[in-house]
């Protein structure tokens, strides 16, 4: 269906006929929209009651009324007053994908300066708890000052939340460890070796304790798999980064 617009609108009955109909809208005054293909049939009401007819494609929109303006023929204000019903509709059903929305979103920031960027960010931030906690990890981590005492805590604060036979709370346990496995990785190299070693070792002991509750975890073995993986990923990049007579932790995952 083409795109109705309220120039368009203009275009077709002109300022009056458009005034007129944007009020019989406005003040509920149309009834019984009925669309079926490209058509559309409803009834105006107001000092009398007309039915309108209005046609539509994805390239144009025509309408009929049976009061005496239209003359069966013209865009006239009741053909006005269903075509904004219409678009209402239309723009309640008509989904916005991804892809669109985050175009939409693109080019408006690229429209604001820095300083209006930063304020509409901190507000964003500031409303939402699970998008700041997660910032303000990634800005403790870019600061290359943690100690093991913070990574620990970082880590033993990843608990299965719950009963541990409940399949959301094991999933959301595995989800979460992967996360801070993910973020360990991304700034690794801002690290102290010996801190990210002992840290490492710390996230196997946590993760081994953690996953014993949870009996027979075989609904999420690939889950297991993936997070075993990177915890050996990041202790072998971790050693490479000392010299031979650097510390060698001994460690399995059970």
């Amino acid at each position: 269906m083409i795109d109705i617009t309220e120039s368009l609108l203009l275009r077709l009955a002109g300022v009056r006929a458009f005034g007129r109909g944007l009020s019989r809208y406005t003040e509920g005054g149309v009834q019984n929209v009925v669309t079926a293909g490209k058509l559309t049939e409803a009834v105006v009401r107001g000092r009398d009651t007309h039915k309108v007819v209005l046609r539509h494609t994805p390239t144009m929109i025509e309408g009929e009324c049976d009061c005496e303006a239209s003359g069966g023929i013209d865009f006239c204000q009741h053909c006005v007053a269903v075509a904004l019903a219409l678009q209402d509709k239309s723009s309640k059903t008509k989904a916005v994908s991804k892809r669109q929305a985050m175009t939409a979103i693109r080019r408006h920031m690229a429209a604001l300066s820095h300083e209006e960027l930063l304020e509409q960010f901190m507000n964003l931030i500031g409303e939402d708890r699970l998008l700041r906690d997660a910032l303000f990890q990634r800005v403790q981590f870019a600061s290359g000052g943690l100690s093991f005492a913070d990574l620990k805590k970082m880590i033993a604060n990843i608990e299965v939340n719950g009963e541990p036979w409940e399949d959301t709370a094991v999933r959301t346990f595995f989800e979460d460890f992967e996360k801070i496995l993910l973020r360990i990785r991304e700034f690794a190299d801002r690290l102290d070796s010996l801190v990210l070693l002992r840290a490492l070792e710390f996230a196997v002991q946590h993760f081994n304790a953690e996953t014993q509750h949870t009996g027979d975890y075989a609904e999420h073995s690939d889950s297991w798999d993936a997070t075993a993986e990177l915890l050996f990923e990041l202790y072998r990049d971790a050693v490479s980064r000392l010299d031979s007579t650097g510390r060698r932790l001994n460690w399995k995952i059970t």
